[in-house]
């Protein structure tokens, strides 16, 4: 390894200034990770391909030398260019900075931001001994895209030494931010009359805004799809540079995975049923593959970010487990990626109802304990966050009216767990009918909840 890669990656230590001409839109995350970097744990930013993760190191680099860091204390380094996956590597790197550019003032405290770590071998064993014994004082930032090495090998050996912070694509809140759409910004009211007041105040962006929805539905929320002037091209773009590197090169890397093909051929299934109830026994009965296969395949997807399962909210974790669960595709782009589907999917709306669920879904299960309900009587809710000792359910109805009918399962819901309130997600039905509030898909993804 040359010395010229090291400065190539970190000009800043010659007086340049990189990343001076980008525009940098923070993300949600952002400012959660800066309230850490005082603290003694080493960070770890965790995701799905192409979500952004490299473009937050990026931003919190330019905050410390804003905020008067010197840039000769800092040292970025990527992965992603590096062939050998050996340890040496990693050691290399990090003592060429110690001895060479921190020189005498190494035992000062430094910001080490390793990207895509994942490729190397035992990367979470050399940190910990870095972290512990060699280098107490640098402050380490790792990145990486394979939940199966980062998240699982890393809480293993860096327990009490790392905290973590997933960088999804971007909420629907992130993405008309990035569209610079400047809409207001408000919490989830406590009062129908005050998210009627909240609903009024965005009628003057609301067309801006359900251009964006739409479009936000149909390409997702990878945040180099969002200035793409076509959806072919973004659909293209998800499918190579996302789904097609995580299934057949990171899954590949860290898996013994027999068929990698097969893998992908999963992904689409799923994608195609996003939001639906599903059977592991029927999905290996029409893929001719026995349940443990199609079941650890699963598991390798959901490591990879690329999906996630629901289950029903029931007391008995026994029960729960053997129930139907539903499966959720990460990003709505994967699904019209992977299904095929192009801007006529707006017009049809059985199909774009399990898209829109997907969208919601995912918005809340990023930040909240989410579930589904079902009971013997086949009522069903979509949704069910819980918080604390609370429980919210939401439904989700993306049509023009709503039928009293549309409302039954709620009510039933309701009145088995006594909770205060439920919502129906409705296309653009604002109102209040029995104690459940009928609120616009959009505005229930603006708000902060």
């Amino acid at each position: 390894m040359t010395q010229r890669l090291f400065y190539r990656f970190n000009p800043q230590w010659t007086g340049g200034r990189p990343y001076a001409e980008r525009k940098f839109v923070n993300r949600e995350a952002f400012e959660k990770i800066m309230d850490h970097m005082e603290d003694r744990q080493a960070l770890c930013i965790i995701g799905p391909r192409r979500t952004g993760k490299t473009t937050i190191l990026q931003q919190i680099l330019i905050d410390l030398w804003s905020s008067g860091v010197n840039p000769a204390r800092t040292f970025y380094f990527s992965f992603d260019e590096i062939l050998s996956t050996s340890p040496d590597i990693l050691d290399e790197i990090i003592y060429f900075y110690a001895d060479q550019v921190l020189k005498d003032s190494k035992e000062e405290r430094a910001y080490i931001f390793l990207d895509e770590v994942q490729h190397i071998e035992h990367w979470q064993a050399i940190l910990k001994r870095h972290y512990d014994i060699l280098h107490p004082n640098f402050k380490l930032l790792v990145s990486g895209s394979s939940g199966l090495s980062i998240r699982k090998k890393g809480a293993e050996s860096l327990a009490g030494r790392i905290f973590d912070f997933t960088i999804w694509p971007l909420s629907f809140r992130e993405y008309i931010s990035f569209r610079a759409i400047k809409a207001p910004k408000h919490k989830f009211p406590e009062s129908f009359e005050e998210l009627q007041t909240i609903h009024d105040s965005y009628i003057p962006h609301l067309d801006e805004i359900t251009i964006a929805f739409n479009d936000y539905l149909l390409r997702g929320g990878f945040p180099e799809t969002v200035e793409m002037t076509t959806l072919a091209r973004c659909q293209e773009y998800i499918r190579t540079s996302v789904v097609e590197k995580a299934v057949l090169r990171d899954l590949g890397m860290y898996a013994p995975i027999d068929n990698p093909k097969i893998l992908l051929e999963i992904l689409q299934i799923l994608a195609a049923q996003s939001s639906g109830l599903f059977e592991i026994q029927n999905l290996a009965s029409t893929l001719s593959l026995n349940r443990g296969t199609v079941s650890r395949y699963i598991v390798y997807l959901e490591l990879a970010y690329l999906i996630s399962i629901s289950h029903n909210l029931t007391k008995s974790r026994v029960k729960q487990a053997r129930s139907a669960k539903k499966v959720y595709v990460t990003d709505t782009g994967m699904i019209t990626a992977l299904s095929g589907l192009g801007n006529d999917l707006l017009g049809h709306p059985s199909e774009l109802g399990h898209v829109v669920e997907t969208a919601v879904r995912n918005h809340f299960a990023r930040r909240h304990n989410t579930s589904f309900w079902r009971d013997r009587n086949k009522n069903e809710v979509d949704i069910v966050i819980k918080q604390q000792e609370s429980l919210l359910p939401i439904e989700v109805k993306f049509r023009e009216s709503i039928r009293s009918n549309d409302l039954k399962s709620l009510k039933e819901f309701i009145k088995v767990h006594d909770t205060k309130l439920g919502i129906i997600a409705t296309k653009k039905t604002l109102a209040k009918k029995d104690g459940i509030w009928l609120v616009p898909v959009w505005l229930l993804l603006i708000l902060q909840f």
